[in-house]
């Protein structure tokens, strides 16, 4: 009897885990949701040239030690797109925390075939001491 309820233990487990959201960064996820999924969309391709894809963005990736700034700033200036310019212009969020940023940019930079190292808080609070 006490066999049957270990088994019985470990298949409920077994079927709760394999249940669960694996998101690798479920904070960010839920940030990037709230403060930037309303214009870059939820799969992170943005909306043509309005809005620019963050989908193996060439841009993400020149602007890593910006990235924390463009958040909290926001951002008016012409990107580079693989065709042509585009004018972007981010909204600034400037009562993100710095936590809030880290989980953002981690989220954003392991997303959607992005595959940037992750960032540290002080890295992080480095990046933001930078800011114009």
């Amino acid at each position: 009897m006490i066999r049957f309820i270990t088994i019985m233990i470990v298949l409920a487990s077994i079927s709760l885990l394999t249940q669960c959201n694996h998101t690798e960064y479920p904070s960010g996820k839920r940030y990037y949701k709230a403060y930037c999924g309303n214009c870059h969309m939820d799969d992170g391709k943005g909306l043509s040239k309005l809005i620019p894809s963050l989908e193996k963005s060439q841009y993400l990736i020149n602007q890593q030690d910006k990235l924390p700034c463009i958040i909290r700033n926001g951002i008016k200036s012409m990107v580079p797109d693989s065709s042509s310019e585009v004018q972007l212009s981010m909204p600034a969020h400037p009562k993100l925390s710095e936590i809030e940023i880290l989980n953002i940019c981690n989220y954003v930079n392991n997303s959607w075939g992005n595959q940037q190292a992750q960032m540290s808080l002080q890295e992080i609070k480095v990046k933001l001491g930078y800011c114009n």
